[in-house]
């Protein structure tokens, strides 16, 4: 189980670099992370709400890498049998955002190998979640998404309007 979940982060990341390298359109760089979360908090609602990680948590949360971003702000459930999790993070150039994309997909991978069992005896319906996170780079911005397929992609598309500049 853990050699697979291993190979799907790991074909996510190289669609996150396939995708992020290939991509033709360039991104705004001064939209501010809160600004990102707020609407994406009104388009993925949840009964009870989110909560937000305080920023001297997020390094013991993401690891040391997390430090290259310039903003960020992370939302997740307040409820205990929900694990939906997004958050958006920015960096100061596309190289730090893959660094720091890297440091979201080490997130997800711990995440599941030490939380699979104990999610799975009090809400296993949620592992999909949390088994199919994604990562995706926009220029600067990183964003991650532990939701549904349909939130998830959901998510990304509103994030790819809101960072796509125009022109």
């Amino acid at each position: 189980m853990k050699k697979a979940f291993t190979l799907i982060i790991a074909v996510t990341f190289i669609s996150v670099l396939i995708c992020s390298c290939g991509s033709k359109n360039a991104y705004r760089n001064d939209v501010a992370c809160s600004d990102i979360i707020a609407v994406l908090e009104e388009q993925i609602a949840t009964e009870g709400g989110y909560a937000h990680y305080e920023s001297d948590e997020l390094k013991l949360v993401f690891g040391d890498d997390i430090s290259l971003a310039t903003d960020c702000a992370l939302s997740y459930s307040l409820l205990s049998q929900n694990i939906d999790e997004f958050g958006i993070f920015k960096a100061d150039s596309e190289k730090n955002a893959y660094e720091i994309a890297e440091e979201c997909i080490d997130y997800i991978e711990e995440k599941y190998e030490d939380e699979n069992a104990f999610i799975a005896s009090y809400a296993p319906e949620e592992l999909p979640k949390l088994r199919d996170g994604e990562v995706k780079v926009f220029g600067n911005y990183v964003a991650f998404a532990i939701l549904d397929q349909n939130s998830r992609a959901a998510l990304f598309e509103k994030v790819e309007k809101m960072l796509i500049a125009e022109g």
